[in-house]
């Protein structure tokens, strides 16, 4: 050029008119390829199509293989058959969105409850309902692993417990955050609840007392989104917005590990832990 620089190779060589490189099937055909990417595979081998919105918790009985609960933003739960998706029965008379639903351990009760507070547990088979009661923001709902008791943690900072079907009941409180997550321990005696600033907290069922408490800092740096119990160690589990699972003994109250799932441990990190168990 006029500053004297040299020519790109072959530039001499570049004109208007050289073919350019066409994919077969041009345009339309990469858009379906794409398409088709983007559709998920259904592997699924039944499908229940009965609630009108999104599912937001299900649940299969303990000992029947063609027993399934399911509840949902449609503001119902559902009794329905896993082998040939057949409604069995529909629970509704709810106030919000069933948000949370399990059997007890025997399989004879049906707990569920709505996000406006309303918990009910229904007898089975029959599903009458024998016990319902009415509390704050539920965010979990959990049955003792062998009596009929029943848990639930709230967005007021409570786990409350009843017996079922007495309705006597206990109060656990913590500190103002929310109760994420919670957990009843192998011996049946403790329970941990896991909070929205990254705490945990260790309860004796009996006494109602705090066993252990792991402050924001030490346990997480924020939000606990699960905890879980090993069935035959003094161990339980949490994972975090944070980004790590950390693995806790009960008795000492001292953690034992920790597992990093992302690149550090930081708030809402990308690799958040939304589920973790033994």
């Amino acid at each position: 050029d006029e500053n004297g620089a040299p020519p790109l190779e072959d530039e001499e060589n570049i004109s208007d008119e050289d073919d350019l490189v066409e994919l077969p099937g041009g345009i339309d055909q990469l858009e379906s390829i794409m398409e088709t990417m983007q559709q998920a595979k259904d592997n699924s081998i039944a499908v229940f199509k009965d609630h009108g919105k999104a599912v937001f918790s299900c649940a299969f009985h303990p000992e029947l293989e063609n027993v399934v609960v399911s509840g949902g933003e449609d503001d119902a739960a559902y009794i329905w058959d896993p082998t040939n998706t057949d409604s069995k029965q529909k629970l509704d008379d709810w106030r919000d969105s069933v948000n949370c639903v399990t059997w007890s351990n025997d399989g004879q009760h049906l707990a569920a409850c709505d996000m406006a507070g309303n918990i009910k547990v229904f007898k089975y088979p029959g599903l009458t309902v024998e016990w319902s009661f009415e509390v704050g923001d539920i965010n979990w709902l959990k049955w003792h692993p062998v009596a009929n008791v029943l848990f639930a943690g709230t967005a007021d900072s409570e786990m409350w417990m009843w017996k079922i079907p007495s309705g006597d009941s206990k109060l656990f409180q913590g500190q103002g955050e929310k109760t994420e997550c919670g957990e009843i321990l192998a011996d049946g005696k403790r329970a941990v609840c896991g909070y929205s600033d990254g705490s945990l907290r260790q309860f004796d069922l009996k006494s109602g007392n705090t066993v252990n408490t792991f402050p924001k800092g030490l346990a997480h740096i924020d939000v606990v989104n699960c905890v879980s119990g090993h069935m035959n160690y003094t161990l339980f589990l949490s994972g975090s917005m944070d980004g790590t699972a950390k693995l806790w003994n009960s008795t000492s109250g001292k953690v034992v590990g920790t597992l990093l799932c992302g690149a550090r441990e930081e708030e809402n990190s990308s690799s958040s832990v939304e589920c973790a168990i033994f």
